[in-house]
């Protein structure tokens, strides 16, 4: 009887142990079942002027230059800022297409703030207007993005009849993660017309 009690003994430890591993097998399925079905995050992510954008992020009404192209001026406040759901698993690259400003000397050094750390923004000539890029590095998690760029000095045209107090017109902006090859990313190589401003 102590062999066959042992031997019971012994078989519901391992009992046990199957059971454990087995609920904890269920456990760990449902953990990966549920990871796909959460969507994965766009690796390129483009904003249009024509969509919605908000006053209170610093963008006035949509637009149209000579060529029907749409644009927006930012202002009235020197930042406006994008929020967005992008891949952070990688680097990501950042564009802002700039048709126009009021004065270039004094409002092309726009800076860049992601996630309220400063990062590196490169300005290129683009006649008439430029182009903002930089890279923003990895991090981990799902949550948005913020981006806020500021522009040095918000100006109300002289000359004209506008009354707006008026920073950059920007006709794209892009953020592309590091995995996008290219035919995810359609960039036009055509520059558009400045906007005109209303002459008194």
């Amino acid at each position: 009887f102590v062999n066959l009690n042992r031997a019971i003994a012994t078989l519901n430890r391992e009992l046990g142990a199957l059971t454990a591993y087995q609920a904890a097998r269920d456990r760990w399925l449902a953990i990966e079942s549920e990871k796909q079905r959460i969507a994965p995050l766009p690796r390129v992510v483009r904003i249009e002027p024509d969509q919605l954008l908000r006053f209170q992020d610093g963008f006035f009404p949509v637009e149209h230059t000579a060529d029907g192209t749409p644009f927006r001026w930012t202002g009235p406040s020197p930042q406006f800022s994008f929020d967005i759901f992008i891949d952070r698993s990688r680097d990501v690259e950042v564009r802002l297409d700039v048709v126009n400003c009021i004065d270039f000397e004094a409002q092309k050094k726009l800076s860049l703030l992601v996630d309220g750390e400063s990062v590196a923004l490169n300005i290129e000539d683009a006649a008439p207007g430029f182009v903002a890029t930089a890279v923003v590095h990895p991090r981990e998690g799902k949550q948005s993005t913020n981006l806020v760029f500021l522009v040095p000095v918000t100006i109300v045209p002289p000359g004209t009849d506008e009354t707006r107090s008026l920073g950059v017109a920007f006709t794209r902006f892009t953020a592309v993660s590091g995995g996008a090859g290219p035919a995810d990313v359609d960039q036009s190589g055509q520059q558009a017309a400045a906007p005109e401003l209303a002459q008194p």
